[in-house]
Formats: structure tokens, sequence, C-alpha cells
């Protein structure tokens, strides 16, 4: 298979969802990650990695490309996104921290080549820390997540994850959308988790012409616009209620984003949730079991990035926010609400839709399991489950 910049987005679309099969394998699972964020991450390691390590980087998130179509996939998104357009702001932020110590023994320092390819690719920044001071460390660390998230991750890094830590890096992705249109104070109404399970929840609602819909036989997807045009909140609702399960098993890339370009305007009247989310995950175990296994043991040859390093844990974190008048997400961290949506994070089918507005609107209500994603010029920011 060939690989290139028109298919690329497929490659952070299959990744997340890989990502999604192994979180929701043995049950639903309440979740947000950011599949940007983490492939961004890799990314950084691929630059430094050598041999085997950085060939199996390459080949689990995009078989079929060269080390040069990786390196300016991942530079080219990283700067794509990286942008603010009418209330809508996408933040990235790479950071490389590096043990004091290093710099002052050249036969255990970073290698130069490496910060410079970090510097010119991904426009990551160098900072040197103290990782024996474990407390000042992971102070120093969180302050530079806490900036580049708008506050909303605050206290990630703990002093007890700094234990023979050489060096860190990190991801951070913000992103704060504005809905076009506002919603109307949520209401409380009930959310059925399963078909013997009801909760109460604040429902948000209203009818518009603007929102985005497509179709196929298994999933409908209806689409509420932020003011950027080029960004909006997906709901992937499965057609047969509480078949989420059965459809993620054979969701792929293609299926995805066929359903996210024939989207159209749709007149909806639409119900979903309020709802915020936060979500941590160990990648050291969800990396391994998507076909990196060797990437955290000894056998990986980080080489590049300096002399006897090795990959400690990873972990990544987002939250999600979404209300009725804005979105916004972190690393992570997601919440829905009438305004809009923040968050963040650190680290073939057939289609049918129906376009233009008639006398009566479709009536949706998204109160049972579901997926959901921010998309940002057609790739998928955050993903995640809602239950």
């Amino acid at each position: 298979m060939s690989f290139s910049l028109i298919n690329s987005t497929f490659v952070d679309t299959q990744f997340g969802l890989n990502l999604l099969s192994d979180i929701t394998q043995n049950q639903l699972t309440p979740c947000v990650f950011s599949p940007i964020s983490i492939l961004l991450s890799l990314a950084f390691v691929h630059l430094g990695a050598k041999g085997h390590t950085r060939k199996d980087i390459r080949n689990v998130i995009a078989n079929g490309s060269t080390d040069e179509q990786f390196i300016e996939h991942f530079s080219f998104l990283n700067k794509l996104l990286n942008n603010s357009v009418n209330d809508v702001e996408t933040l990235i932020a790479n950071q490389l921290f590096v043990a004091t110590f290093r710099s002052f023994r050249p036969e255990q320092a970073i290698r130069q080549d490496f910060t410079t390819q970090l510097r010119k690719n991904y426009n990551a920044g160098i900072g040197l820390v103290d990782f024996k001071k474990a407390t000042e460390a992971a102070k120093l660390i969180n302050s530079f997540i806490t900036e580049n998230t708008k506050g909303k991750i605050s206290d990630m890094i703990k002093p007890d994850n700094l234990k023979d830590v050489d060096a860190m890096l990190v991801n951070a992705i913000f992103f704060q959308g504005d809905w076009r249109q506002k919603f109307s104070e949520p209401a409380e109404s009930n959310f059925s988790v399963s078909a013997n399970e009801n909760r109460l929840v604040p429902m948000l609602r209203e009818t518009r012409e603007n929102y985005l819909y497509s179709k196929d036989d298994e999933w409908q997807v209806i689409g509420i616009p932020f003011k950027d045009k080029s960004a909006w909140f997906g709901i992937f609702l499965p057609i047969r209620r509480f078949g989420l399960s059965e459809n993620l098993k054979n969701f792929n890339a293609a299926k995805f984003h066929n359903l996210v370009h024939n989207v159209s305007s749709e007149y909806i009247y639409f119900t979903f949730p309020k709802f915020k989310l936060d979500y941590k995950i160990n990648l050291n175990e969800a990396l391994g079991k998507v076909g990196l296994t060797e990437l955290f043991t000894e056998r990986a040859d980080l080489s590049g990035i300096g002399p006897g390093l090795r990959l400690g844990s990873a972990t990544h974190q987002a939250l999600i926010e979404v209300c009725g008048m804005k979105s916004s997400l972190n690393t992570d961290d997601f919440q829905v609400d009438q305004v809009g949506t923040r968050a963040a994070a650190v680290t073939e089918a057939k289609i049918f839709f129906v376009s233009g507005s008639s006398s009566t609107p479709l009536n949706i209500r998204a109160d049972h399991p579901f997926l959901f994603a921010i998309i940002k010029d057609k790739a998928p920011l955050f993903m995640g489950i809602y239950t």
C-alpha cells in the first residue's frame, strides 16, 4: 500500500479506532482520548529511534510509508492544527525535558541532531530538569502542561512517576470552540445505559436546519458545527439501540471517513446529553496491544536520542467538556454543554443522506450509548465513548 498525505487522515483515525477497540474490549467504558496527541508523541520517538524500533513505529502507525513521508505527515499535522479561527482555538505544545546531568556529560548527552530535528519538524522546545529533585521536576513539567491546556490539566505528573527518568517527551493539545448557535438551558431526561438501566442526565435539545447529518446501515452521524466551519462535534449513534459494542467490532477508518465526508445540512430536532469526561490511559499496555510490543523494553533502539536511553512508563490523559455554548478539550478532560466544547490531551459503506429542510424535522435522541469525536480539518482530534 502506498502512503500519501491524501489518505493519511485514515492513519490517525484507524489508530484511534484500534485503541478504542482495546479500551472497550471487555465492556463499554466511558472514555475520551486524543489520537493525534498520542501519535505526535510517537512521532517524536520515531525521530530518535533506530533500526527495527524505527521500522516498527512506522509500520504500526502508517504501514507502507517511508521515513520521509511519515515525518512529513506529522510535521504537517502539527502545523495545520495549531491555529485559532472564529472563536475556535486549537493549541499544540511539544516539549522535551532532559535530565540536567546529561548536559554536563558529553558521553551521555542527548544528540544534537535529534534536538535539531525535533525543533525543525515539531517546533518542540528543550528544557533541562533535575529529575533527582522529583517534586520540583514534577512541578515544572506540570506547569508546562497546565499553561498549554489553559488550566484544564494541572496535576498529571506525580513525583513518584519520575524515578530513574532521564528524559520526558510531553505533547499537549487544547481545543476550545463556540457552537455556531448556542443551545437553551438543559433539562433532565432519561439516558438508557442498557436495556435494564436508566439514569437522569441533563439533556440539550434544539430544532435546527444546519445540523450535519449522514447515515449508513449501522450508524447515523449528527454533527454540531462550531463557528469555524472546519470543525464540528460529531455523535455517531448506532441505528440499532444498544448496538454500539457490535458496531465497533467492524468499524474502521474507511467507514468513519465515508460518514464524515458525506455529511450535509439537515433539519433535525436533536436531543443529546450535556457531559464532562476525564480519562487516563496507560500507554505501555495499550500500545503493546496495537503492535508496539518492544517500545518500552530494553530491546528498543533509541540510540538516535542519546546513549543508554529507554522509554519508561507513558501516560495519556484527556478531558472533554461539552456544553450548550462552547466546547473544549484538554489532555484529557472533556465537557459538552450549551455553550460549546472544551477539550485537551497530553500525548466501504453505503451512505444515505438527505439535504435541505422539510416541513417536519427528523427527531433524533442520543439517549443510548454512542461514539463521539471532535473533527477538525477532517481529522479526529478527540474521540471517545459516552455511556
